[in-house]
């Protein structure tokens, strides 16, 4: 009685499905999701079985929903017959890293031949970068430079100088609340409400959150500004550093820029890696304390040093990270653009409002729009997995070849107002020497000869008595 009324429920399903055109179509992946391809250019195949409950034809449609990531070679519409089981293959190619989705659309024909289309299936799709040799290179310099860096920061650090530079707060607090209050707004705000890949805005935001560095420091000096001011700001906000990155990453990142997302930030690694980048600051401080004479030699290194990060960057840093400039768009360099600028300016306008003295408006703007890009950089790529590690690391870039266009400038331009100053110093000095020398204009007499001159009539002056007066 049971099996009989199993097999009547059974037939009344299968005659609705008749009668509606409906089909039960099931596609399943092989191997499980998530589809991870490479962006190499190679194809790399995916294999699918499926099942077909019903007794009409219907269409498997595949399509990639970011086709500038990855497509699919060849046909993508499969014809599937009633009541069939079977196995099929597609050809898929990457092109730029990241995710995006492979789509499976069934589309059925009703009895007035219109097409009925609805989404099936949703796979994941991660498109990763092939890893060279040339690429650890890259990531085992970098993490050796940024800490060499840190450390010989650490060596210049004066405690004194850092007391005395304390005991009158109101300048480092202003760089201390613009580096970790506006400045992670403002990148936040750019990067999240402009629509950036997530991993794009997670990088920006990094930065944001990020202290200054050995470069915030040149440029003060170079600029004019107080140096001991700079130093101490970098040092403070790298310490602090230790507890408000994670705290931004771990509660706005994780919440807000990754929310509706497959990604998850990793604590435990962020953290780790942040340690290894700020402890050597303490390294170099312990090194200045104890063997003075080794401080002054890590010291004298920082500007070589900087110059072989800028060299290494500019050659085989472009070559290693040419997929980068794939992603460039006008977007985001505008965003690149707006974060450090809006940081110069904030400064500026924070120090007016505080009627901080020159020398410090210069270090401020300088310490607050200016961050430490290695670390977000290395941050980022040690910590997250792919492709977000290679992706994040797009808007620390980006941000990177904007920051010192403007001391640049400036520096140029103050490098040619010398050197005209220079060319107009020789003719000033002997006009000087013209005005210095006594005159010696003569008044001739009738007859043609010198009468009195200028220094025989001064001769026989008088000097005027204070009665006169």
């Amino acid at each position: 009685m049971l099996l009989s009324g199993f097999i009547l429920v059974m037939w009344l399903l299968q005659t609705s499905r008749c009668e509606n055109f409906t089909n039960v179509v099931d596609i399943d992946l092989k191997p499980d999701v998530p589809i991870i391809i490479n962006d190499d250019g190679k194809e790399s195949i995916l294999n699918f079985n499926y099942s077909v409950f019903g007794n009409t034809n219907v269409e498997a449609l595949f399509v990639v929903e970011n086709s500038k990531k990855a497509e699919i070679i060849g046909e993508t519409l499969l014809v599937l017959n009633e009541s069939s089981i079977g196995e099929v293959s597609f050809k898929v190619t990457g092109k730029i890293i990241g995710r995006t989705y492979l789509n499976v659309l069934v589309r059925e024909y009703k009895s007035n031949n219109q097409a009925n289309e609805t989404l099936l299936e949703k796979f994941e799709l991660i498109v990763t970068r092939v890893s060279r040799p040339i690429d650890t290179a890259f990531n085992v310099v970098i993490i050796t430079l940024v800490v060499v860096a840190t450390m010989a920061m650490g060596c210049k650090i004066d405690p004194e100088v850092v007391k005395a530079t304390l005991k009158r707060p109101i300048a480092p607090i202003i760089g201390l609340l613009s580096q970790f209050l506006f400045m992670p707004a403002v990148s936040f705000l750019a990067a999240y409400y402009l629509k950036l890949d997530p991993a794009i805005a997670l990088g920006y935001f990094a930065l944001g959150c990020s202290p200054g560095g050995s470069a915030s420091n040149v440029y003060t000096y170079l600029l004019g500004g107080d140096i001991s001011l700079s130093v101490t700001m970098t040092l403070v906000s790298t310490i602090c550093s230790l507890g408000l990155i994670p705290m931004w990453l771990f509660t706005v990142g994780q919440k807000v820029i990754y929310k509706g997302t497959t990604m998850q930030i990793p604590y435990v690694n962020i953290i780790t890696s942040l340690l290894g980048l700020i402890i050597p600051v303490f390294l170099g401080m312990i090194i200045q304390y104890k063997r003075p004479n080794w401080a002054k030699k890590l010291v004298k290194i920082i500007k070589p040093l900087v110059f072989i990060f800028l060299l290494f960057a500019m050659t085989v840093g472009v070559y290693a990270n040419l997929y980068i400039f794939d992603f460039f768009d006008l977007i985001i360099l505008l965003v690149g653009a707006i974060i450090p600028y809006s940081g110069f300016l904030f400064g500026l306008l924070i120090s007016f409002v505080t009627r901080q003295p020159k020398k410090n408006l210069i270090a401020i703007v300088i310490e607050t729009g200016i961050q430490n890009t290695g670390i977000p950089i290395v941050l980022l790529r040690i910590s997250l997995s792919p492709p977000e590690s290679d992706i994040s690391i797009i808007g620390p870039v980006a941000s990177s070849l904007f920051m010192p266009i403007p001391f640049i400038i400036i520096l140029v331009a103050m490098e040619i107002r010398k050197r005209c100053c220079k060319k107009r110093l020789p003719d000033e000095k002997n006009d000087l020497a013209m005005m210095d020398e006594p005159a010696t204009f003569t008044k001739l007499a009738e007859d043609g000869s010198p009468a009195h001159s200028f220094e025989n009539l001064n001769s026989h002056t008088h000097p005027i008595s204070n009665t006169d007066r």
